[in-house]
Order: C-alpha cells, then sequence, then structure tokens
C-alpha cells in the first residue's frame, strides 16, 4: 500500500516536471524535430516559465508542493489556512500566472469569497496528490479534495473532474487495475454529469497514434481537451509510466496537465519503484519532497 501512496504522489510530481521541457508547444512536429522524445527532465523551451530549469515544476507542480507543504507544517488539511498561504505565496511567486490563479488572486486581494475562477481548465484538478497521500483512506479525503479544488477553480467540471480522478485513484491505491478503476468510477456518475461523455470519448478512441487522437481531441488545458486525452494515454499505456509520459509530452499542449492526470493514476498502480530513478533524482525539490513525506 505504501509503495503505491509514494507512486501516486511522485508519479504526480514527476510527471509535471518531465512535461516543463515541451510545455505549451502544441507544433507536434517542432517538438519532434528541435527537442526529439523526451526522455529526461529538460528545461523549458518556451517563454511561459523563465527562471525555470531542467528538473523544476510548473506552476501547476508548484502549487501542488504548497499544499504538501502545508499538509506537513498545519498537520493536515486546513482549508482556510491554506487559503492565505495561498494567497500569499501567490504574491511572491515569479513563475507563470494562468488565468485561473490570476483572477484568483485578484479575487482574494478585493475581499472577495469565495475567490475561485469558473475557469474549466483541468490544471485544477490535478493538485490534489498530497491530500490523496494523506487522506486516502479517510472518509473525508472527497470534501477535501473538493475544498482545496475550490480555492481557484469553482467550475462544475473542473470540480466534478477532480471529484472523479481522486476516486481513481483511491481505487488503484486499493489494487484495481486503472481501466478497472476508471470504468468503475465512470459507472458512479450521474447521468447529467459534466464530465461522463469526456471520459467515453477518451475510452472508446481506438487509434494508437497518440499525437494523432490528442491533437483530435484538442491539446488545450480545457477540460473537454485534455480530460478525454488523459484517459485515453493510461488507456494505452497502463502497463508502462514512462511510455505514457513520453508519448503525453511528444503530443504537445498542456502536456503538464495531462501528465499529472496520467502520472498520479499510473504512479499509483505501478508504484514508487515504476517511476524511472533518474527522473525522480533529477527534480530539484527531491530531498524537500522527501522531508516533507519523511523519506
Amino acid at each position: 500500500m505504501y509503495r503505491r501512496l509514494q507512486g501516486l504522489l511522485w508519479g504526480s510530481l514527476v510527471a509535471d516536471s518531465h512535461a516543463l521541457g515541451v510545455h505549451w508547444i502544441y507544433d507536434q512536429e517542432r517538438i519532434r524535430k528541435e527537442v526529439g522524445l523526451v526522455e529526461e527532465l529538460l528545461p523549458p523551451s518556451t517563454h511561459y516559465h523563465p527562471g525555470k530549469v531542467a528538473g523544476d515544476f510548473t506552476h501547476y507542480g508548484d502549487q501542488t508542493l504548497w499544499l504538501l507543504d502545508s499538509l506537513d507544517q498545519n498537520k493536515g488539511w486546513n482549508r482556510d489556512r491554506f487559503y492565505l498561504e495561498w494567497k500569499v505565496k501567490m504574491g511572491k511567486y515569479k513563475g507563470y500566472h494562468d488565468h485561473a490563479s490570476h483572477e484568483t488572486y485578484d479575487q482574494m486581494m478585493a475581499g472577495k469569497f469565495p475567490a475561485g475562477s469558473m475557469s474549466t481548465e483541468l490544471g485544477g484538478a490535478v493538485r490534489i496528490a498530497p491530500l490523496l497521500y494523506y487522506y486516502y483512506n479517510d472518509p473525508n479525503l472527497f470534501n477535501y479534495v473538493q475544498e482545496e479544488t475550490a480555492i481557484t477553480h469553482r467550475s462544475r467540471k473542473v470540480l466534478d473532474a477532480a471529484q472523479f480522478l481522486a476516486s481513481v485513484v483511491k481505487l488503484v491505491v486499493e489494487g484495481v487495475q486503472p481501466m478497472d478503476a476508471i470504468e468503475k468510477a465512470v459507472s458512479d456518475l450521474p447521468a447529467d454529469s459534466t464530465i461522463g461523455p469526456l471520459i467515453t470519448k477518451g475510452l472508446k478512441a481506438d487509434s494508437l497514434q497518440a499525437n494523432d487522437v490528442i491533437k483530435n481531441f484538442g491539446q488545450t488545458c480545457d477540460i473537454a481537451h485534455a480530460l478525454p486525452s488523459s484517459i485515453y494515454l493510461i488507456k494505452c499505456f497502463e502497463e508502462n509510466y514512462a511510455l505514457a509520459l513520453e508519448a503525453n509530452a511528444m503530443a504537445g499542449g498542456d502536456s503538464a496537465a495531462r501528465g499529472m492526470f496520467v502520472g498520479m493514476v499510473l504512479g499509483a498502480f505501478h508504484g514508487v519503484e515504476g517511476i524511472p530513478k533518474a527522473w525522480i533524482d533529477a527534480l530539484r525539490e527531491k530531498e524537500t519532497i522527501e522531508k516533507l513525506i519523511g523519506g
């Protein structure tokens, strides 16, 4: 069980850093020619992540690390404290401020509550690995997932996606195969689910040409594009964490959000030993993470 819990946490964070080198490059041919197969953690190739180097996180990974640190400092989840911590950290943050973070911070500074945006980007749903690591068997897990997500993303789609991801990862930690977990979690969705059709779309894709499938679905951050792509990647590469992330990176666009989704699920399935050790060792925050989770 512990190896699966470690796997979901490291799997998510490593996936974010793995995507950094080609994050938000939409031209798949450019990735192929200028970067090649992404087999290691690379420095960013675009202007979106100034000051970042190989082994760093994107803004998604950074905010996930803020959550992990908050859980350690506060001895568990405390929404009100994390709300204030997030506000302070975002005010000083030198990394990329996406639309949701920018809007949330402005609303916080204006004294509005709730301050979260109505963004429908998958990135808001994939920062939850620390909560799953701490609370995978706690009856309050899903409430905590909703609270954390809603700090920056209050749209129904993002909240539903976070809940779905947590359900899938919890099942995988308990020993269920990833695709079986997805099938079980999607069968539990209500008939009017905002994300059910998107998950089904990913499940029905049968081509092995990941670049073509993801380009057809859409490479953007929006859940309408990123969620079916993430499901498709898990379906195709269930047995190999590294191959899943390499295919994800080569597909272009918002590979970081997709990667964190896929990495969390497959990291839980394969355990920490299923993640390339060289990738974990290359994380610049490796020692910080080890300290926060006790080694």
